[in-house]
C-alpha cells in the first residue's frame, strides 16, 4: 500500500479491566508508514498545508497489532 490510498485497518487495542485484547476497525487515509507503526487519517481537511492540521482526526496504530490492512478501491 501507498501513502494516500484509503485503506481499513482492523487492529488489537488494549482494554482496561477486560481480559484480552478488544478488535478495532478503522477507515482513512494512510498518510505515513514507519517501521513500528502507521497513521490513518479518517477526517482531513483537502488542499491548504497550512490549515491541514486544525480539523483532522489521526490514528497511530502499532503494525504489530494490525490483524489485517485492506486498500479500498471504488467500484468501477
Amino acid at each position: 500500500m501507498k501513502l494516500g490510498d484509503i485503506i481499513k485497518v482492523t487492529f488489537d487495542d488494549h482494554c482496561e479491566d477486560g481480559d484480552k485484547p478488544m478488535v478495532f476497525v478503522v477507515y482513512g487515509v494512510l498518510t505515513k508508514r514507519a517501521s513500528k507503526y502507521i497513521i490513518v487519517k479518517n477526517w482531513t481537511t483537502l488542499g491548504d498545508a497550512a490549515t491541514d492540521h486544525a480539523n483532522n482526526k489521526r490514528w497511530v496504530i502499532i503494525r504489530s497489532c494490525i490483524r489485517s490492512m485492506v486498500r479500498l478501491v471504488e467500484e468501477k
